[in-house]
């Protein structure tokens, strides 16, 4: 039999949201992160109390312990992924004291972060400054994958930039849309 595998570095335990099911080795290590990945909230729903089977109940009890609303599931779908390397660049470029940078760097620190419109308005102004700064002349018609690894960083950085500010768009013109980064 062939359990689950934590790959998130993120265990909350066996059933539980976020956590998975051991391979069934003591020792097994988590793979280390080698990319930033952006989900999008794509729909939010509400499951009522009476549809919830009884053997969820657990999770039920956990949703409560880290605080979100009992029954209320949020849908992400990942909309933009860039390797560690290049999220590295994008937050050194950045100003060192500023609300992106630290924001950005949470994700390298803690794992995940979470882009409300609290946060977007800061994530999005810098982002354009620094796609200005470093010399935004692209397209994406042209079809090529700037996170190619043989492309070069700063290619690689002004085409997540170029995502990142649409993402902050949408999260500013979107009623309880907001965006999930996570390393993966």
């Amino acid at each position: 039999m062939t359990g689950l595998v934590d790959r998130s570095g993120y265990f909350a335990g066996p059933g539980m949201l976020g956590g998975s099911f051991a391979d069934g080795t003591a020792d097994a290590v988590p793979a280390e992160p080698t990319e930033a990945v952006f989900y999008a909230l794509t729909q939010k729903f509400v499951e009522r109390e009476e549809d919830i089977p009884e053997d969820a109940q657990d999770v039920l009890t956990y949703t409560l312990a880290v605080g979100h609303h009992t029954g209320v599931l949020d849908c992400f779908e990942p909309r933009l992924a860039c390797p560690l390397r290049v999220l590295d660049a994008v937050v050194a470029d950045l100003p060192a004291d500023g609300e992106a940078a630290a924001k950005l760097g949470a994700l390298r620190r803690f794992g995940e972060i979470q882009i409300d419109k609290e946060s977007a308005p800061a994530l999005h102004d810098a982002a354009c400054a620094l796609r200005e700064a470093l010399g935004y002349r692209g397209s994406r018609k042209a079809g090529l994958d700037v996170m190619d690894p043989d492309f070069g960083i700063h290619a690689q950085e002004v085409a997540f930039l170029s995502s990142l500010i649409g993402l902050m768009e949408d999260v500013l013109k979107v009623t309880g849309f907001y965006v999930t980064g996570r390393l993966s």
